[in-house]
């Protein structure tokens, strides 16, 4: 079976500010970024952890589905018209890649998003 890895593949560049002086995902601020909770969510999306990806934690929504599946997920999105989508994902190695990322991604994208995949921790076989 996969062994799964918190750890990101590479560490971010130190030159870079932190926190951010402002957040690239973000859309302006009369609108919202909606991010997916990864399976161990929502309780790990604290204060903290999103401020992390945004610096105003009050501009990203957690939507978590009824249908707990990509496509459900997809779907509680609703339309994204152009939007930004956070994507923590894994990042898939010495195999290849199952479509379960790849299809989740396609669909947001034919629901109107613009999604941002993010590799946020690594899935290897041992």
């Amino acid at each position: 079976p996969p062994s799964l890895s918190p750890h990101a593949p590479e560490s971010p560049p130190s030159n870079l500010p932190y926190p951010p002086p402002s957040c690239r995902l973000c859309p302006p601020p009369a609108t919202t970024s909606s991010s997916p909770p990864s399976a161990k969510t929502p309780s790990s999306w604290t204060p903290g952890f999103v401020s992390k990806i945004c610096p105003n934690s009050d501009r990203v929504k957690l939507v978590v589905p009824p249908n707990s599946t990509p496509s459900g997920l997809a779907e509680s999105l609703g339309p994204g018209l152009g939007r930004k989508v956070l994507c923590p994902v894994p990042l898939v190695v010495g195999l290849e890649e199952p479509p379960v990322v790849p299809d989740f991604l396609f669909n947001l994208g034919l629901m109107g998003w613009d999604p941002v995949r993010v590799n946020a921790y690594v899935t290897r076989w041992a």
